[in-house]
């Protein structure tokens, strides 16, 4: 039918105006493709639509697919393909035989409804969308970001409660759509075939993603032996949501903080609060990685970024084949946080937590096991702040070299630094006049190693 709604008649009807599909254009680049009740859609394609605004199951008449079937995709484009069998397809085999010409990783659309509004344009505005992409590479899958319960438990700390997501599972159901992403230079057919193909019933391994689903969240061990950890962040968005992030990470031989595809898979949709992981001379942002092997010296890097101040609470959403300790470090204040049993509540400013927050394997590394010459430093030289004179006083009893002195931020950043420091005198005293009134760390450098310690000035 015409028009925008559909309706709940018998039979019922459905707008047309929503039947949409996602792939490469005859401009030779991908996007959404207007196609109506007329136009034909290949058999390889995903589609949209919607449908009368109740629950409804819906026939497809013809003969099933079966066999061979490809289409192509360029370098770097985004295509919405679908599982184009009556039966489920195996996600790994499939991203095995496309490995070449993808990225290795499968997203899929998990809606979980709109915000409401006054104009009865619910559903018609993709701006008042609530949910996000689930997604899956060869290691395992993670859930979209979860709307849970509004709950403000624990002096108003975001936690998760009983609120509900889906993560892919390791078969693709009858009929599901999932957008796949080319890789970086090349261009090629990507193959659907009948080795990919599994007879599974949805349940347990094998989900259909559509609108307002709900599965319960849950710890548990995966079946696979690949160790993994899935983490989880709850937060409260710019919307007074509370909304719940889920990465994941895995530990292979060979792999590395390198992109290694079918392992690495970069996040969709980053909200303006989030987290993901983050590596060293890289500008990509991940929602899944794959490193190497665990060991006690082993720290992979976080991002996180804070919209507004408030609390954000961490926690192992599900882990499998980890048999020790995992932390979250706070580089900047030396602090481990175990995950193991309970999530844990940081308190952040507003901002971009790039080099602070790693997830780690041993409380200490060795860098902060103090040894003798570590303790004698310790001893010798003292900070502290006279805030009447708005000076960082530094004790040196030892006379120790002070090479160089830093103030940070609670976010990592360079509050004010010195170069030129006396060494003639046990005492130094530095001008912080135009310093604000905060918390701040700060660093010495001297001959013996570095010091660091923090203060507030007020």
């Amino acid at each position: 039918m015409g028009g925008y709604d559909g309706n709940t008649t018998s039979p019922i009807s459905i707008a047309d105006h929503w039947i949409y599909t996602y792939a490469t254009g005859s401009n030779g680049r991908s996007g959404w493709s207007h196609k109506y009740k007329s136009e034909t859609i290949s058999q390889t394609d995903g589609f949209t639509f919607k449908g009368p605004g109740a629950a409804q199951n819906y026939t497809f008449v013809g003969t099933p697919k079966d066999g061979e079937l490809t289409t192509t995709i360029n370098a770097r484009d985004s295509y919405l393909v679908g599982n184009p069998y009556a039966s489920a397809m195996s996600s790994k085999k499939f991203i095995q035989d496309n490995l070449d010409v993808t990225n290795g990783s499968l997203y899929f659309w998990e809606h979980v409804g709109e915000e409401s509004s006054s104009n009865g344009s619910e559903g018609h505005n993709y701006g008042g969308y609530v949910g996000g992409y689930a997604v899956r590479n060869l290691s395992g899958g993670v859930a979209a970001n979860s709307v849970v319960d509004n709950n403000k438990s624990n002096n108003g700390t975001p936690t998760l409660g009983s609120g509900s997501y889906t993560e892919p599972k390791a078969f693709i159901a009858i009929g599901q759509g999932f957008f796949i992403q080319g890789d970086d230079v090349l261009s090629g057919p990507i193959v659907f075939n009948n080795s990919q193909r599994e007879y599974v019933q949805e349940g347990a391994n094998s989900y259909f993603f559509k609108s307002e689903n709900k599965k319960s969240a849950a710890k548990t061990s995966l079946t696979d032996t690949l160790p993994i950890i899935k983490l989880g962040m709850s937060y409260t968005n710019d919307n007074n949501f509370n909304l719940h992030r889920q990465l994941a990470i895995s530990f292979k031989d060979n792999n590395s903080f390198d992109f290694d595809k079918g392992y690495d898979t970069e996040i969709y949709d980053v909200g303006t609060t989030d987290i993901y992981w983050k590596f060293p001379n890289s500008d990509e942002k991940y929602v899944i990685t794959g490193v190497q092997s665990i060991s006690e010296e082993l720290e992979i890097p976080l991002e996180l970024v804070i919209s507004k101040d408030g609390q954000v609470a961490i926690s192992i959403d599900e882990w499998n084949a980890i048999n020790r300790n995992v932390y979250i470090k706070d580089k900047l204040t030396s602090t481990s946080y175990l995950l193991n049993d309970a999530s844990i509540v940081l308190t952040l400013a507003k901002g971009t937590y790039t080099d602070r927050f790693v997830l780690a394997f041993s409380e200490t590394t060795k860098s902060q096991v103090l040894g003798i010459e570590d303790v004698i430093l310790e001893n010798n030289v003292s900070i502290y702040l006279d805030n009447n004179a708005k000076e960082l006083v530094i004790e040196n009893n030892s006379n120790l070299e002070l090479k160089k002195v830093t103030l940070f931020n609670l976010l990592g950043q360079k509050a004010a630094e010195w170069n030129t420091i006396e060494t003639n005198t046990t005492q130094n005293r530095l001008k912080i006049n135009t310093i604000s009134e905060s918390i701040y760390i700060v660093n010495i450098a001297t001959e013996k190693g570095n010091i660091s310690k923090k203060i507030l000035v007020k």
